[in-house]
């Protein structure tokens, strides 16, 4: 019987602390989207006079309570703004989720303890380790594109050639041929 007490303790635990989690979640949701409609509508300053999160919710409980009451004054530009306001925090809540934390965290204590080395003049500190060594394959990567380009246009100039000669003979078959016919004729 205890362990089934257990089980049922646990299960609502963990049931109540997903519904605070996500409570606190739509909280902060709800005060960055309010923020941001603020914003919108009033300007990036007046939404930095509602930092407290009191006002926030005042100001926007009013505001709601306006749009409530007078739905004829409402136009397309309130709703593009509030959805807007809805979008955005989404939007970050989503790029920010998909943060690797650890590997984040990781390279920025690799960073900091970086800074912190004796040798921190040394090359091997060095995000750019052996410059020369780059700068010699850029070298050869634009030598490499110089070739590509010449035997191109090398190409290309004996296409051409081949083209004109082809017309040229072509228009000379025509006139000798226009010659001898024109001579048969007489």
């Amino acid at each position: 019987m205890f362990f089934y007490r257990y089980m049922l303790f646990s299960f609502l635990l963990r049931r109540v602390k997903n519904l605070v989690v996500n409570l606190l979640f739509f909280t902060i949701f709800l005060y960055f989207s309010s923020l941001i409609f603020i914003a919108m509508k009033e300007g990036i300053s007046v939404a930095f006079a509602y930092k407290d999160p009191k006002s926030v919710v005042i100001y926007t409980y009013k505001y709601l309570k306006w749009c409530y009451y007078n739905p004829d004054l409402l136009t397309y530009s309130i709703y593009f703004k509030a959805g807007v306001s809805l979008v955005i925090p989404f939007w970050i809540y989503l790029k920010v989720s998909k943060i690797n934390w650890s590997e984040f965290f990781r390279c920025i204590f690799e960073y900091i303890f970086s800074m912190f080395k004796k040798d921190t003049c040394d090359n091997k500190n060095l995000e750019f380790y052996g410059k020369n060594n780059i700068d010699f394959e850029k070298i050869n990567y634009r030598e490499e594109l110089y070739r590509i380009k010449r035997n191109a246009m090398i190409e290309i100039e004996e296409s051409i050639n081949k083209m004109t000669s082809e017309i040229l003979c072509i228009k000379n078959k025509k006139n000798s041929e226009n010659y001898d016919n024109i001579i048969d004729k007489n």
